[in-house]
């Protein structure tokens, strides 16, 4: 746990400084070269990627990808393999590999806000407090097309579908089921679609879902969702699938996501004013979708999966309400409570986290170094 403290808190500071010194840059916007070559940025995304690639057993999915580098499959797709076949060719263990997986995802990450310097200063605190950088070290092939797919929900607006396309392609080479992205950004690209309900309404639906989530929707959805699974690459084990129950209930953890949601609904409209993007709307739009979808599937391991590519964009509503709430002047006494709510029901979350997972054979949440465990 100490080791924990160290690792996490060195990386939240780190990070946070970095976003800080990018915070009091000149441009408020990057440019791809300005955002590559600019020292604090590639500090932040350096120490991210470093601790991604000494880690052992961080993220329930970790030592898989572990095995798999020394024990490949021919299942998975071609960019994936040829990403290990490159790594083995230049002799070197595991550590550049996930190191190349962590740099893909947060560079897209990170670049999505590359139109507001500020939310660098933010986006370190909501990743770690918030415990969500657990859900960048688990599933990260899928990973890697959500941080793409928030990257590419910011260029909607501009016109330029067929790059947008090409970066979904070129994920699929590394997880098929980001295909499922392509008819996404269709509709977004050419029917803007935005949420139209009232906020109110917005919260109710959310509490319905909440209160509706120990449902069985399986059978209900199963002859559509059968075909979309083999469609992105689950192939025969769709039926286990939606048969697989992730035993999940409703507690304390379930309960700070719900308020912090329908804090972010609640402010949806000062959200919108104060981002300054023309395509936070679309943003928001998955955000409602995936929660709303989240808690109707909360049990369903298919599901789970498919609303990943909504899920990323939680963090990215939150971030968005921290700069709202500790840059947009002036600070009033209900503004200054909200603070504290908001980051105290962060801390919790992370708190939860750790608590939740504390079997000593099985918890993924812990910091290990690799070296310390791997197996000859």
């Amino acid at each position: 746990m100490i080791l924990s403290f160290i690792v996490y808190g060195g990386m939240l500071l780190i990070m946070t400084y970095c976003g800080y010194k990018v915070a009091l840059a000149d441009e408020k916007c990057f440019s791809l070269k300005s955002f590559c070559t600019n020292g604090y940025v590639f500090g932040a995304i350096f120490i991210f990627c470093l601790v991604a690639s000494l880690r052992w057993r961080v993220g329930m999915d970790c030592n898989s990808y572990i095995r798999l580098f020394y024990h490949p499959q021919e299942s998975f797709e071609v960019g994936f393999n040829k990403l290990i076949e490159w790594v083995k060719y230049t002799g070197a263990n595991h550590v550049p590999y996930l190191f190349i997986l962590a740099f893909l995802e947060i560079f897209f990450f990170y670049y999505a806000f590359k139109w507001e310097k500020l939310y660098y200063l933010f986006i370190p605190f909501v990743l770690f407090c918030s415990s969500e950088y657990f859900m960048m070290m688990n599933g990260i092939r899928q990973t890697i097309a959500c941080c793409v797919f928030v990257y590419v929900s910011t260029q909607c607006d501009k016109g330029d579908i067929l790059k947008n396309m090409l970066l979904v392609v070129a994920c699929s080479f590394l997880h098929r089921s980001s295909l499922v992205l392509i008819p996404i950004i269709f509709i977004f690209a050419f029917l803007h679609v935005q949420v139209r309900l009232n906020r109110y309404l917005q919260m109710l639906l959310v509490v319905l879902a909440f209160i509706f989530s120990s449902m069985d929707l399986v059978n209900v959805i199963r002859p559509y969702i059968t075909v979309l699974l083999n469609i992105i690459g689950y192939g025969t084990t769709e039926n286990n699938l939606l048969n697989l129950s992730l035993e999940r209930t409703i507690g304390p953890r379930a309960y700070v996501d719900l308020f912090i949601y329908l804090i972010i609904i609640y402010f949806s409209p000062l959200l919108k004013e104060n981002s300054g993007l023309k395509s936070f709307s679309v943003q928001y739009l998955l955000f409602l979708i995936g929660t709303i979808g989240g808690y109707l599937f909360y049990n369903v391991h298919a599901m789970v999966r498919l609303f990943m590519y909504f899920d990323i964009f939680k963090i990215v509503m939150m971030i968005y309400l921290m700069k709202l709430m500790f840059i947009d002047k002036p600070l009033t006494m209900p503004k200054y409570y909200l603070r504290l709510i908001f980051v105290i029901l962060l801390c919790v979350r992370s708190f939860v986290e750790f608590y939740a997972d504390n079997n000593p054979k099985k918890e993924t949440t812990c910091y290990k170094f690799y070296f310390n465990h791997l197996q000859k």
